[in-house]
């Protein structure tokens, strides 16, 4: 069972940009990384602390386009996603101080460190996708070993995807999308292929989180508004986290449960 501090507060993080994207939280809770349009119209990479300092500039790529960036476990490196204005997302990683950012997939999106460090995931979809189905891949850091270790052939949907590996490595969670405009939180064991399905609600699901404590953070409109619930990773009764007014687009959680990054858009006028 869930159990939620009484006392929890919410601090927000101003950000001197007027468009950010997916941010990342460092596993100790004190760093976030995320892309970010500059005044040029190009995005970058930028780091600051959680508790509030000046962005610094990680990447000098300025590209078209920016979506997910992930904090290695060990806060050495940052893996994200590089978009040219033919649509296709280059998967890169570069060390948090800056340097020279290696490309490690010419086609892949949505990069997520497994939890020992050892390997980042990616997703390929679409073009991008030899089967055109939603594909999970992962990549060690230096580029090497390439694997395949998820095809979803249900899957229906372009926007928005999610996955998250499980604290041990052995499962991942994934929103499965359908065409109807609703998805439901899935997961899989990877070595029995052994597929559960969590949630029932037909409802949007933006974001899936495995945290530490068994449980699974997601994204969704069950309530209504796009919200933040917690289900335990074995099944069961969703709990539900927040109860905001303005749609949550992701989130992500410290290794020691104890604080929750997310980020919440809201379009006024144009």
């Amino acid at each position: 069972e869930v159990r939620l501090n009484p006392n929890r507060t919410s601090l927000a993080v101003n950000l001197p940009f007027k468009y950010v994207t997916v941010p990342s939280l460092s596993s100790d809770g004190k760093w976030i990384a995320f892309p970010a349009r500059g005044e040029d119209g190009t995005f970058d990479i930028y780091m600051m602390n959680a508790a509030g300092s000046t962005p610094r500039r990680v990447t000098e790529d300025q590209a078209f386009g920016m979506e997910t960036c992930d904090l290695s476990p060990d806060l050495n490196q940052i893996a994200y996603d590089a978009w040219t204005d033919n649509g296709i997302p280059t998967l890169k990683v570069i060390a948090s101080e800056g340097e020279k950012a290696r490309t490690l997939a010419d086609s892949g999106s949505t990069p997520h460190w497994t939890p020992d460090g050892k390997r980042i995931g990616y997703v390929r979809l679409g073009r991008c996708s030899a089967s055109g189905k939603f594909e999970i891949w992962s990549v060690r850091p230096d580029g090497s070993d390439r694997r395949l270790d998820l095809v979803d052939s249900l899957f229906q949907g372009t926007d928005p995807f999610s996955y998250s590996w499980s604290p041990d490595g052995r499962s991942i969670a994934w929103e499965r999308d359908y065409t109807e405009g609703y998805g439901e939180v899935m997961v899989r064991d990877l070595a029995t292929g052994r597929e559960q399905q969590l949630t029932h609600d037909k409802k949007r699901v933006d974001e899936v989180a495995w945290a530490t404590n068994g449980e699974i953070l997601f994204i969704s409109t069950r309530s209504g508004q796009s919200n933040l619930w917690m289900v335990p990773a074995q099944g069961g009764e969703a709990t539900q986290i927040t109860q905001s007014t303005a749609p949550i687009r992701s989130a992500r959680i410290s290794a020691d449960t104890r604080k929750i990054l997310f980020w919440q858009t809201e379009d006024i006028g144009q």
